[in-house]
């Protein structure tokens, strides 16, 4: 099998505050995002980050807010981290293959009323090197 480059998408976004608090909503959303990009979910993984900390005897210091979900890919991965308190998210998804980036976009206005987008297209840094053309 060759080198395949694949898309990387990674950035940051202001959503919904009450639909960024909402586990079953980020859940929601790398479900969707599986589906809508054609990709094959090996498993997901969702945590109300302060009721997670509080479930290991700790009291939740005051940056463990939010909700962090990650689906992990057969061509790699996908994850969200919210801060509900800020509406505020952060998105990475990066895979082998090629899937069309606006999909993300489109996601995030869709499931989080999300507004001030700024996504940013990462392949390029996977390219094959070719050391003769420096």
């Amino acid at each position: 099998m060759g080198y395949r480059v694949g898309t990387k998408v990674s950035g940051t976004f202001e959503g919904d505050p009450k639909l960024l608090a909402d586990p079953g909503q980020v859940a929601r959303f790398l479900r969707v995002l599986v589906q809508e990009i054609g990709m094959t979910a090996l498993g997901h993984h969702i945590y109300d980050v302060p009721i997670a900390v509080k479930r290991m005897g700790q009291d939740p210091l005051t940056d463990e807010g939010g909700v962090t979900g990650i689906t992990v890919l057969s061509t790699s991965h996908a994850a969200i981290h919210t801060w509900p308190e800020v509406s505020g998210g952060r998105i990475d998804v990066d895979s082998c293959r090629e899937f069309q980036a606006g999909v993300v976009k489109d996601l995030l206005i869709r499931l989080f009323a999300a507004r001030k987008i700024y996504l940013y297209d990462l392949s390029f840094c996977f390219k094959p090197h070719d050391p003769e053309k420096q």
